[in-house]
């Protein structure tokens, strides 16, 4: 799971594997790890309604599990999206599966992401 921070706003783009188990399970973790022994940790659950907050290095995002259900199982609904009240603007939540990249990456393997809808047709058929 990627996680994006940008001023009032909070991305995270799921693999497939990621999808399913957020799906299945009701939630997916992640964690990145800093010398010196920090660590920032962001989850994402389905539960009741919207909701983000942070607590002690912990960014939680929740999902309503109904959802879920239909995003994980719609191949075409790229991702979940609202906006919630944080006592002075809007927090941006926006979950996406995450999609190939256009150019290959080194070090990337996409075998678990989505197809890129932008993909040309002639790379989709194996031209």
């Amino acid at each position: 799971m990627k996680l994006r921070v940008l001023d009032d706003s909070l991305r995270l783009r799921l693999s497939r594997a990621e999808v399913d188990v957020l799906a299945s399970d009701g939630a997916v973790e992640a964690a990145t790890r800093f010398p010196g022994g920090g660590e920032l940790a962001y989850r994402l659950e389905a539960g009741d309604g919207f909701a983000a907050s942070e607590d002690a290095g912990v960014v939680t995002v929740t999902v309503p599990d109904d959802e879920v259900a239909a995003w994980a199982s719609d191949e075409t609904q790229v991702g979940l999206y609202a906006r919630l009240d944080n006592g002075a603007g809007m927090l941006q939540v926006i979950v996406e599966k995450d999609f190939h990249c256009l150019i290959p990456r080194p070090g990337i393997d996409p075998a678990d992401f989505f197809p890129n809808p932008k993909t040309p047709r002639a790379i989709l058929d194996g031209r």
